[in-house]
């Protein structure tokens, strides 16, 4: 990223990049003055109220705007920001915009969903940008254009040549992401005006005259206020910094939401000592009256903790105050704030939403047991094993042969295979031998007395099979063994709570059904993943390194349904 600050939480981050400078190979100043005049067309008309920093840019070079914007707990701004830099984008022609913030590439984030495999955290920087109000992409392969992409981490450099020379591909690239986007970003600019509360306030003429002529300095008050202690309230609560010796006067004040509930969720009212008490007289009888007042305390409070300031003229306030207090002269400048009780329905609103949009993507168990499998058969090194989208090659002839090395049993290699998912049938020549990959459910049993009673069992029945037919092939008699084996080891396992606990074992005749694999893989990786109760566990930690999305919520018949 193009910032050597240190990131903090609840930051988003921008810069602006000219392209034409390097596409018409002279130097070209991106002027500040362009860019600026946009922001402030644009937001005119919208009034926006800013939870702490305004939309600025704090490092200016030839080539490049570089900003910032400290959103604090209002989520709503850093979508606010990624709008007006679309509608930047759009306007003044030529500008590459970069945006981030704290988790990194937040637009990959809301994207998720929607984006390319190989679109990694590794390779993601310097990858996404915002041009002519689309989201682009720097692809890692395009195919078959002539142009292939970048493979590895993209350096600012690279970013800038494929904005100018290859904008189809990057457009095309993006098209998914900003789909995404556009859908989170759509509600703007009527949203932004829709978040801003107005409500009737009392507030000292001195405090008033600072907020009318700049509206934004309630997000200083407010947050002053909302992040200060029992201590630091009843101090400011004497109004040293701003006396209330003129008195107090009603006005609009226009606030966000986020700003709004703050005030309205802390409590705190006047002590006893306080001037407050002698200058406001609160009516108790009147909800508005004493609305509006207990607002303007926490608001002068706020004010007060921030330490002197220079006060416009105060003669330009009479000009806002509202007329003597009424019901009905008042109630056109409050707005209603039911929101801020109705928070919960928003928050299920977002979640449906998210569910939908999972759903919309699917669970596709086949593929989630087609990637355990690979998973599986996936060669593992000291640091761990690798996940590989490519089919696993296997060779028999190998493999047989390392066990031949290791067999003292006079090559008999059902010997050596015990407890493992291969079995090795057929002769010892090379024309005849092929492996068999065992679907069928591998027992450990608590003794190897057990395991050996089994196979001698399997042995003698193989045996009594084979009686009477000495011309039969070794394929056949290997195929007689696994069945002899099968029928042992289902006859000892009948009535357990193995064979309950996996599906399909049993059959209508009560005996014991070859175990279907997919089937138990799925159902068994889902009640994992259900017991976790939306918390990080090993099931959706092992899914996503599989890059399977699991459903947000299984019902009791889902793995079961689903896998067959």
């Amino acid at each position: 990223m193009e910032t050597t600050t240190t990131t903090t939480h609840n930051e988003v981050y921008f810069s602006i990049y000219r392209l034409e400078s390097s596409r018409r190979g002279k130097e070209e100043e991106l002027e500040r003055a362009d860019v600026q005049r946009c922001v402030d067309g644009i937001l005119s008309d919208i009034g926006y109220i800013w939870q702490r920093d305004t939309f600025q840019f704090i490092n200016v070079r030839k080539d490049c705007l570089y900003g910032k914007v400290r959103f604090d707990e209002n989520m709503d701004d850093e979508w606010f920001v990624v709008w007006l830099l679309k509608r930047i984008s759009e306007q003044v022609p030529g500008l590459a915009v970069h945006v981030w913030d704290n988790d990194g590439e937040f637009l990959l984030i809301e994207a998720a969903y929607s984006l390319p495999r190989w679109l990694e955290p590794e390779v993601a920087e310097n990858r996404v940008w915002i041009m002519g109000g689309k989201v682009h992409c720097i692809p890692k392969l395009v195919q078959p254009s002539g142009w292939q992409g970048i493979e590895g981490p993209v350096t600012l450099e690279q970013a800038m040549d494929a904005l100018q020379n290859h904008s189809e591909e990057t457009e095309e690239c993006g098209r998914g992401i900003d789909e995404v986007v556009q859908r989170k970003i759509d509600v703007y600019p009527g949203y932004a005006m829709e978040t801003m509360h107005r409500s009737p306030v009392i507030l000292p003429r001195s405090i008033a005259s600072p907020i009318i002529s700049d509206p934004q300095c309630i997000s200083r008050a407010v947050r002053a206020f909302h992040t200060s202690g029992p201590k630091e309230r009843r101090a400011a609560s004497k109004f040293d910094n701003y006396p209330l010796d003129n008195g107090v006067i009603p006005i609009v004040v226009c606030m966000n939401r986020c700003q709004y509930s703050q005030l309205m969720l802390t409590e705190y009212q006047p002590p006893d000592d306080s001037p407050w008490n002698r200058v406001v007289v609160q009516s108790k009888d009147d909800d508005v009256y004493r609305h509006a007042c207990d607002l303007g305390f926490k608001i002068a409070l706020g004010f007060d903790m921030m330490g002197p300031m220079v006060i416009p003229d105060l003669s330009c306030v009479d000009e806002y105050k509202l007329a003597p207090y009424s019901e009905n002269a008042w109630n056109e400048y409050i707005d209603d704030d039911s929101w801020l009780y109705t928070a919960s329905d928003r928050l299920q609103e977002e979640l449906g939403a998210r569910e939908k949009e999972q759903e919309l993507h699917g669970f596709d168990p086949d593929e989630l047991s087609k990637r355990m499998k690979q998973f599986v058969d996936t060669m593992s090194t000291m640091n761990g094993a690798d996940i590989v989208d490519e089919e696993i090659q296997f060779d028999p002839d190998a493999f047989l042969n390392m066990f031949r090395e290791v067999d003292d049993d006079d090559g008999d290699a059902s010997s050596v295979s015990e407890g493992s998912s291969f079995y090795a049938l057929g002769s010892s020549s090379d024309d005849d031998r092929h492996i068999y990959y065992s679907r069928n459910i591998t027992v450990n049993t608590d003794t190897d007395s057990d395991d050996d009673d089994v196979r001698r069992e399997a042995h003698a029945n193989a045996g009594n099979m084979a009686e009477g037919d000495a011309n039969n092939q070794s394929g056949a008699d290997d195929a007689s063994f696994t069945e002899a084996y099968s029928e042992v080891l289902a006859d000892q396992l009948r009535g357990t709570s193995l064979d309950a606990s996996f599906t399909g074992t049993s059959g209508d005749d009560g005996t014991m059904n070859p175990v279907d694999v997919d089937v138990n893989l799925v159902s068994h990786l889902l009640a994992s993943y259900e017991e976790q109760g939306a918390l990080p566990g090993p099931a959706s930690t092992l899914a996503g390194m599989l890059g399977i999305s699991l459903p947000r919520r299984i019902h009791k018949d889902t793995s079961e349904n689903d896998a067959t």
